[in-house]
């Protein structure tokens, strides 16, 4: 997201919208329309004035309530909003763990929230969701959601060797710290071909990039040190309350375009009705 998507957005990548981006970014946790709330006030949101119990009220006051709090906040001629909703996923367990008709109904109410939101076309308000890729047949729980995912897919492709290794080394460069070779091709070996180890190398660098003696590159012997506590590859029922696999989709219906992280522009004849916006992912 932050690496492909949103640096296209700021590039001014999204035919017939600016450059100028409001980003609102949240997880629905237990209480979706009160974590909306809170991302609208941030001011990487949209900044609005007011407390978020209040703006939260102002949300549950009917259907079309974000639309009107764009239209009100936003400088529509040159801004957009990206409403980014991470772990989407939590809808679905709140919903289930509450197991109430007020859960039910507020995730309900959420979701025709964002939905009402991106298929307004007088409002530049785009939406992103990231899930775990095993949801994705939930959304037929919620009336109109999987219509509106499903011309708007982008499953994150299965990371190379090559690129696991980029992602290993990358932040240490920026940081300028070191990791040791041997390091490097031990976390490689361990991760092997499976995506739901990407969390665990997260995690492992993290930590031994806490551990380290200051000033010192990452080295395997630490590694090994803590070999049963921070091992890729092995910690697997961990592992599984992690987001591995996720889906990001963006949408929107009534003619409006699919986002996905990857993203080229479109030659002028192929613009739409659509105030000449057109999306598609490029072939991976």
């Amino acid at each position: 997201m932050k690496a492909g998507l949103l640096p296209a957005l700021y590039r001014g990548y999204l035919r017939g919208a600016t450059s100028r981006w409001k980003i609102a970014v949240m997880r629905p946790g237990s209480a979706p329309i009160d974590r909306l709330a809170d991302a609208l006030r941030e001011p990487d949101g949209m900044a609005i004035p007011e407390p978020a119990s209040g703006i939260a009220a102002r949300l549950r006051e009917h259907s079309a309530a974000l639309v009107d709090l764009v239209r009100k906040h936003l400088e529509r001629e040159r801004e957009n909003l990206l409403l980014v909703v991470d772990q989407f996923e939590e809808i679905f367990r709140v919903r289930d763990a509450a197991g109430s008709d007020a859960a039910e109904r507020e995730a309900a109410y959420f979701v025709g929230l964002i939905l009402r939101a991106s298929e307004d076309l007088s409002v530049p308000v785009f939406v992103v969701l990231t899930m775990r890729s095993e949801f994705l047949g939930e959304c037929a729980r919620f009336p109109g959601l999987a219509e509106a995912l499903s011309g708007a897919q982008y499953l994150i492709p299965r990371l190379t060797r090559e690129q696991i290794e980029e992602a290993i080394r990358g932040p240490l460069e920026i940081g300028e710290t070191g990791i040791e070779e041997p390091l490097v091709q031990q976390l490689l070996n361990d991760a092997g071909n499976d995506p739901d180890q990407l969390p665990a190398l997260q995690h492992a660098l993290m930590k031994l990039f806490e551990q380290r003696e200051e000033g010192q590159p990452l080295r395997l012997e630490l590694y090994r040190r803590h070999r049963e506590r921070l091992q890729v590859g092995r910690a697997r029922c961990l592992l599984r309350t992690r987001p591995s696999t996720m889906r990001c989709a963006s949408w929107r219906t009534a003619g409006r375009p699919c986002i996905a992280p990857r993203m080229r522009k479109e030659p002028a004849d192929n613009r739409s009705r659509t105030h000449g916006r057109k999306w598609r992912p490029r072939a991976s």
